[in-house]
């Protein structure tokens, strides 16, 4: 009888191993999308970051590496580890980076609010500081 329920389980066993095989996930690919440049809406990328200056630089330069022409990065910056003064002096000379400050006590629902009264897109893309955006995703929101 014990034998019988040790083959019950090596089969139930290996059912569930292949199912769990059968359903590995691959990198999400996007289908191919153009939009005619007249069509094209402005984004308004909304990025809150609290003691967030090792991800800062890394994250604007996703941003700016991206082909999607009419777009705007609005970062509310704060924290104990100067990441406010660094972004600041790092988009000094970006058209398209605002940087707002957010003070302790605000959190992170509260610097996306900054964000949003300052952003002028008709499409809003709210991220994290430690994501890095790509084309292909920009794109096809």
């Amino acid at each position: 009888m014990v034998f019988v329920y040790l083959i019950v389980l090596a089969a139930f066993a290996a059912y569930h191993v292949r199912a769990f095989r059968a359903t590995k996930h691959e990198p999400r690919t996007w289908p191919e999308l153009s939009l005619p440049e007249g069509k094209r809406p402005k984004v308004s990328v909304l990025v809150p970051a609290w003691n967030a200056g090792e991800d800062i630089a890394a994250f604007v330069a996703a941003f700016h590496s991206t082909d999607y022409p009419d777009k705007e990065l609005i970062l509310c910056v704060g924290g104990t580890d100067g990441s406010l003064d660094n972004t600041q002096t790092l988009a000094a000379d970006m058209a398209d980076v605002q940087v707002l400050e957010q003070v302790p006590g605000e959190g992170k629902q509260g610097g996306l609010r900054k964000c949003l009264a300052a952003s002028s897109g008709e499409i809003i893309y709210l991220t994290d500081i430690d994501c890095r955006m790509d084309t292909a995703s920009l794109t096809h929101v």
